[in-house]
């Protein structure tokens, strides 16, 4: 079935009243080691104009996704990855969205361009007085920032940082702002307000080290602000147990060099850690490979396990399930959920596969 005609379905089943659609596509929603599949609308409520977002899982059209898009949302740059109370389990929870739309659609550009226009348009209905940018304006023209009064500013804090224009200022302006705020950043919108005032001011971003707070971080959220910046150095203020995030950076390195020593001379192509199940049994940790020795094969080595190395011969039969990083071959299914469930990393596992498959296949037309 295409998709019009699963987007038709859907809108047969689920017609609307006091809502019109904005956008629909269909996508997969990202959530730690599972990836689902369903329809994401844009809708506007035809009385008060405020919008939403609505996701519902394919066949089932269970909720996934329920929430108003407000002022203080933002997308990441560069994947669709925002924050949200959300509704959808009836109880409104902070929850960390991550959407994946198919490359052959425009799905993507479409959604980024209608979410930024329902949170102006929200933010309009919401707060009509005076719109973010009209403060981020008036916030430029204050030419002695370091003796100006802004508490007001500061008590926006959460608001301003969503617009992008925000990061436009003045590093002295952003300095002072942090400052003031005390707001706790997670570590995910430290790397976003880093990552943005870097692009847009040519000076050094060192001083907002000493006022940008992450609360108390683990070494995983360490490790996740560090990856962001390739472990940058002018990050190591922002953790409080340096000495604890380099082991667990060596313990990586080495668990993947271990396990590529394993393989032995052949040509590794791709290799990424994930968990495996088998015939729906999960059968644990392990890094999965795609490397060349008398032929193309796929390896899977257990993490802390004494469970002989797994390898399947590559050939052109190998079909990956085009939702789910799964196949069937010898009679058995085969089904990988990588760790972490990092959009990049799946990309290059799918595009390697597919040419060690189209390669095989060259081979034997040949």
């Amino acid at each position: 079935m295409s998709f019009l005609e699963v987007l038709g379905n859907y809108r047969k089943e689920f017609p609307l009243e006091e809502e019109e659609e904005v956008f629909a596509g269909i996508g997969s929603l990202l959530k730690e080691a599972e990836r689902v599949n369903g329809i994401l609308q844009i809708l506007k409520n035809k009385n008060s104009g405020v919008h939403r977002i609505l996701m519902r899982k394919n066949k089932t059209y269970e909720t996934l996704m329920n929430h108003y898009i407000t002022p203080d949302m933002y997308l990441y740059p560069n994947e669709l990855i925002w924050s949200a109370e959300d509704f959808s389990t009836g109880t409104p929870t902070n929850t960390k969205m991550n959407i994946v739309f198919p490359k052959s659609t425009n799905w993507a550009a479409e959604f980024r361009q209608y979410f930024n226009e329902a949170r102006y348009k929200n933010e309009q209905i919401l707060t009509p007085n005076k719109t973010i940018k009209s403060y981020i304006e008036d916030l430029s023209k204050i030419k002695d920032i370091e003796s100006a009064d802004i508490e007001e500013y500061a008590k926006m804090f959460k608001f301003l940082i969503a617009e992008p224009s925000f990061f436009n200022l003045p590093l002295k302006h952003i300095y002072r702002l942090v400052k003031e705020s005390n707001y706790v950043f997670t570590p995910d919108e430290a790397s976003r307000f880093l990552f943005l005032t870097k692009s847009n001011n040519k000076s050094s971003i060192t001083i907002l080290l000493d006022v940008i707070d992450c609360g108390d971080l683990s070494p995983v959220d360490s490790l996740k602000l560090l990856s962001a910046f390739g472990n940058c150095p002018l990050l190591k203020p922002l953790i409080s147990n340096i000495n604890v995030i380099s082991n667990a950076i060596n313990a990586q390195e080495k668990e993947l060099d271990d396990a590529k020593k394993e393989l032995g001379d052949r040509e590794i192509y791709f290799i990424g850690k994930c968990m495996l199940s088998i015939d729906n049994n999960e059968e644990g940790e392990s890094f999965v490979s795609i490397s060349y020795y008398n032929g193309y094969k796929m390896a899977f080595q257990f993490i802390g396990s004494e469970k002989a190395r797994i390898e399947i011969r590559i050939d052109e039969y190998q079909h990956l399930d085009p939702n789910y990083e799964s196949f069937t071959q010898d009679g058995h299914e085969y089904s990988i959920k990588f760790i972490p469930q990092d959009t990049k990393i799946i990309e290059e596992f799918r595009r390697v596969q597919y040419k060690a498959k189209y390669n095989v296949y060259q081979k034997n037309v040949n």
